[in-house]
């Protein structure tokens, strides 16, 4: 699974078709995407995948998710690896956006490290976020980068990904991501730290909020979410503005390489 700023200029509305495929996905956390179980779960509207030794806990609005190395707990649409939750991505041409309100725990030596909010839509667009990525391949204390990077496609549509210094641990805080068009944007707090050209991956049709792990020990720590809203080619995803012109970048930033994830399951 490949995980991944820029200030944009003027933003034009895009012209938009009448929507194939709307819906609107709301949940204030008042209760754990598990429903307690470990596994893999689907109850509409999410998929969740809780490894033995992680935790996914509700408290007064709150969802807790901890992780550890090596292990993976996550919550959204596993459809792509055969585990849907009753409804799916809209394709690229109408559009997908996620709005989460999360907080990372306390900067420690254990982290935390390589929570990633992304998606995958109908059409194989890439969608993504990692928050305070590590640096090495698998966890090693010390080697986090507080921040986020995101993910998109360069000048010649290849995978690349910025990173921005930014602390996740002081408050909750508002997250948005909207691809359509062959274009994605990322903002926090309201502010549009990217907006350009999305990576065409190929895969479709994947949710992921959380830690979805794979084949190296990456996650760690917690993170809590007290609101999560997707739209799925809903009037308010043809509403947001997106740059009609080229990709513009922060000056400053440095690159940060590709890395390869898989999502596991079990």
């Amino acid at each position: 699974m490949l995980r991944r700023v820029l200030y944009p200029l003027a933003l034009a509305s895009q012209l938009v078709a009448p929507h194939a495929y709307a819906l609107t996905i709301s949940d204030g956390m008042n209760e754990s995407p598990s429903h307690g179980n470990g596994g893999v779960y689907n109850a509409y509207p999410w998929t969740s995948v809780v490894f033995g030794g992680t935790g996914m806990t509700a408290n007064d609005g709150v969802v807790t998710l901890q992780t550890g190395p090596g292990l993976g707990v996550w919550f959204g649409n596993g459809g792509m690896i055969g585990y849907n939750p009753g409804w799916s991505l809209a394709s690229n041409a109408d559009g997908n956006y996620l709005n989460i309100s999360l907080k990372l725990g306390p900067h420690t030596a254990q982290g935390p490290e390589d929570w990633n909010l992304y998606f995958y839509d109908g059409s194989g667009y890439e969608a993504s976020m990692s928050l305070n990525p590590g640096t090495a391949a698998g966890y090693v204390a010390g080697d986090t980068q507080y921040g986020f990077s995101v993910f998109h496609a360069d000048a010649n549509g290849a995978p690349a990904s910025e990173f921005v210094p930014f602390d996740f641990s002081d408050a909750f805080h508002s997250v948005e991501v909207l691809m359509k068009g062959g274009l994605v944007q990322y903002r926090v707090d309201g502010h549009a730290y990217f907006t350009g050209a999305a990576y065409l991956a190929g895969p479709a049709n994947l949710l992921v909020i959380g830690d979805g792990s794979g084949s190296t020990p990456t996650g760690t720590g917690t993170m809590q979410i007290d609101r999560v809203v997707f739209e799925a080619g809903t009037a308010r995803v043809a509403a947001v503005p997106l740059p009609a012109g080229a990709l513009l970048f922060l000056g400053g930033l440095a690159g940060l390489g590709a890395t390869t994830r898989r999502i596991r399951t079990v």
